[in-house]
């Protein structure tokens, strides 16, 4: 039987409104008033000792001067005691400050006006926060003000001071022996930072969490996030059986020098891995030369259906809701919403392409395997940093592009095995501002590698009458070639109720150095643009555990000559490979629908499953060129989970699966090269899992 949760008032005294705690519903909860006449800590311990007698286990949960009655009754080990959560709390008196210790000297002697107008301004200034604004009930030094005028009559201010001033539980804090909790918020003007150190070094195999971009009143302003930390909390210490006494690993969500304990066994947890500037330097580095190894293969087009493997499993959403670190290359607005964090992922894919070519009078028909290479790895890598209550930077490293590679030569193209590889690299710093409360506006810079290598294509390199190319020798078998681009994203994402966000965003088209090596080939000598892009987006939480995402996006392939330029510029009108208006895939433009469901089924678990529709951009009168990039894929059902098993780390994975998709030839092998048919193929699936550290 779960034990009922006690909540301890804060200093106003008020019952809590447990409506608000929306991850403890589940849980058996009480509350009370505190008592307006007594001015000792101990003395008012015994009223709530008075108040939970009844019952057979209970867990304190104390807020601000809550914290220290929880305090002071734990140090008596009640045996019907199990636990203890303590938020904004101290041990002893943590009022230094000389114009404090003034005020609370005079407050006795002046009710009234002087306690309403300036006493209780001058209380709800110290507890005000740079964060209260954005919490999700946004808070305000008026509205503390207001609940102590409703809540706290002067009588009950002037005992609660005089109690706070003679606290002192230092030297009895060894004497609790049930697992305790300490929430810290991030800024705390009033308490300070020595009240958490004091508590942990006294309370055996204390843990805490720091509450990133929270204030004192955060169990006022962000009341789910305190409530699923205490559960979770709950769930790990009490129901999980750990020993009262055991070493803990703790973790720190705000800061990195919050984090107590170690891992049992081992040193501590920041020897796992090395976050310091160097150390993030060098996995961008290695990631960069991983992702500049390998091709993505084509979803919506050439574009990825998600980046991330927390969006991969819900159909690629993210424009309207940000999830991790990698969301920057969806949305940049994203990156005020996922906190300080740093993701690395890796997804294994693999393809199965080919073509088939039919109704020629050649000696050519049947079909040809595009498998030669079925396999391929791409990682990915976010960083986010919170300057600032209202600015967030970051960076993301995603990749995308395709890649076929036939196991024999297509004779209409060559007498070596076809092969075509493009990679590109995203590497995306990412600036976000928060214009209003859960408002943000982002931008990102894409800075772009593109690598690519084209085989078996002798066909296009002859010269005089049969010469197709501007530049024959640079057509094919010229080994990889790099080029550069310079592109813009912008986004926006706004909470325009507390359960609906929206999103939107666009992304430039990025221009692109050439390709010198196959200058015969690529339209403009080689220039290979990557496409502009926008979207808009939409989440809901129809419930508190489950979130409802939908994203539209359109992708401009008939912006970039090398991808829309239809074959019939070389074969009607008569302009070479590799000219300014010469012939490419004939790609029209994709408009991609996603849609995603996730659900937490516990607080370390959530899953989540999506559906990822796009028709694919080829028309059945340009499959011969697509032969060497048949993506026909239109359909991707996708799976996904996360893993939470402590407040510092999680793992995620997803499984992508796209059915086979085709396009059968009509009039697509031109007279020029025999005719007949051509008809192209894709199926696809891949398995994803991603690392994420949160700081």
């Amino acid at each position: 039987m779960r034990p009922t949760l006690v909540m301890i008032p804060c200093f106003a005294g008020a019952p809590w409104d447990l409506t608000q705690l929306t991850h403890l519903g589940d849980w058996p909860m009480r509350t009370l008033r505190l008592p307006d006449d007594l001015n000792d800590i101990d003395a008012v311990a015994d009223f709530v000792l008075e108040n939970v007698h009844d019952l057979d286990t209970y867990v304190l949960v104390g807020d601000s001067y809550g914290a220290v009655i929880s305090i002071a009754l734990a140090t008596r080990q009640p045996a019907a005691l199990r636990g203890l959560v303590v938020s904004g709390g101290f041990a002893r008196n943590p009022i230094t400050s000389p114009v404090l210790k003034a005020l609370a000297a005079l407050a006795p002697y002046f009710p009234g006006p002087f306690y309403r107008s300036l006493t209780l301004r001058v209380h709800a200034a110290n507890l005000r926060s740079a964060f209260d604004a954005e919490g999700e009930i946004p808070w305000s030094t008026r509205k503390t003000r207001e609940f102590f005028l409703h809540e706290t009559p002067h009588k009950a201010y002037v005992n609660r001071v005089h109690s706070i001033q003679r606290a002192d539980y230092v030297a009895r804090l060894p004497r609790i022996s049930v697992p305790t909790l300490i929430l810290t918020p991030e800024e705390d003007r009033l308490i300070g930072k020595d009240a958490c150190q004091i508590m942990l070094a006294g309370i055996r195999g204390a843990e805490e969490v720091v509450m990133p971009r929270t204030g004192h009143m955060f169990r006022f302003s962000h009341p789910g996030a305190y409530s699923l930390e205490v559960r979770r909390f709950l769930e790990r210490r009490i129901l999980g059986g750990a020993s009262e006494n055991a070493d803990q690993f703790v973790v720190g969500v705000g800061r990195p020098q919050a984090i107590q304990g170690r891992w049992p066994g081992s040193g501590p947890p920041t020897a796992n891995l090395d976050l310091t500037r160097a150390g993030i330097r060098s996995i961008v580095v290695g990631v960069v030369a991983a992702c500049s190894a390998e091709a993505a293969l084509a979803n919506n087009g050439y574009n990825a259906h998600g980046f991330g493997v927390k969006a991969s499993g819900m159909g690629g959403v993210g424009i309207a809701l940000p999830q991790d670190s990698i969301a920057a290359a969806i949305n940049p607005a994203g990156l005020g919403f996922v906190g300080d964090r740093l993701d690395i992922e890796g997804e294994w894919r693999r393809a199965s392409r080919g073509a088939t070519i039919s109704g020629s009078p050649l000696p050519i028909n049947g079909d040809y395997d595009g498998n030669r290479r079925s396999d391929f790895f791409v990682p990915a890598m976010g960083y986010v940093h919170t300057l600032s209550p209202t600015m967030t930077l970051g960076i993301s490293l995603v990749g995308s592009g395709l890649n076929t590679s036939y196991t024999t030569p297509i004779p209409l193209f060559g007498t070596s095995k076809a092969t075509s590889n493009l990679t590109q690299v995203f590497l995306a710093p990412s600036f976000a501002y928060k214009v209003a409360s859960d408002h943000m506006l982002g931008i990102a810079l894409n800075l772009v590698q593109q690598r690519l290598k084209v085989e078996g294509l002798e066909n296009f390199t002859g010269t005089g009458s049969n010469q197709a190319s501007q530049s024959p020798g640079n057509v094919t078998n010229r080994g990889e070639d790099s080029a550069y681009g310079l592109g813009v994203r912008l986004g926006y994402i706004g909470r325009v109720t507390p359960w609906l966000m929206v999103g939107a965003t666009y992304q430039t088209k990025t221009s692109s150095g050439k390709f010198d090596k196959y200058r015969g080939l690529i339209p403009r000598q080689g220039a290979f643009d990557i496409p502009a892009n926008y979207g808009v987006g939409v989440s809901a939480k129809p419930s508190n555990r489950s979130t409802v995402a939908l994203d539209v996006v359109r992708i401009r392939y008939s912006g970039i000559p090398t991808l829309a330029n239809p074959l019939s510029r070389l074969t009607i009108d008569g302009q070479p490979l590799g000219s300014d208006n010469g012939a490419g895939f004939g790609w029209r433009d994709v408009t991609a629908y996603k849609l995603g469901i996730d659900y937490a089924v516990m607080p370390q678990w959530t899953l989540r499953a999506g559906y990822n529709y796009g028709k694919q951009p080829i028309t059945p009168g340009e499959t011969f060129f697509n032969m060497l990039a048949p993506v026909t894929t239109e359909r991707h059902y996708t799976l996904g989970t996360t893993w939470i098993p402590n407040h510092t780390w999680e793992l995620s994975f997803f499984y992508m699966y796209a059915p086979e998709g085709r396009v059968m030839g009509r009039n697509s092998i031109p007279m020029a090269f025999g005719g007949g048919e051509a008809d192209i193929r894709l199926r696809q699936q891949a398995i994803g899992v991603a690392f994420g550290w949160k700081f």
